[in-house]
């Protein structure tokens, strides 16, 4: 009988919070060791996520706030925000390049 499965990657974690290399090696490892909770199809919806994600992550554009908080973003440009961080505004975006905010 097929166990059920927790959660491999969370979805509410902040990308560059998140180690999913760890997380892969993690999940390799269990399939391995518990063949009998693990279908191939999992491994590999797993493992399109892990793609998928470490593209987005190459994509993204990082901002950091300067020491009169303005935000300079990874693309060379300058957005103020006046109140809060892009996360705090919901900002997931650059309104400059498109790519996603880290």
């Amino acid at each position: 009988m097929r166990q059920p499965l927790r959660p491999l990657f969370s979805t509410t974690v902040d990308p560059s919070e998140y180690d999913i290399d760890a997380d892969m090696e993690r999940m390799v490892k269990l399939a391995n060791k518990n063949k009998e909770c693990y279908t191939p199809m999992d491994v590999g919806k797993t493992w399109g996520l892990y793609l998928a994600w470490k593209e987005m992550n190459k994509r993204a554009c990082a901002w950091k706030q300067d020491e009169d908080g303005n935000w300079e973003t990874g693309c060379g440009n300058l957005f103020i925000i006046m109140e809060g961080s892009p996360k705090d505004n919901e900002m997931k975006f650059c309104p400059y390049c498109g790519r996603v905010i880290c």
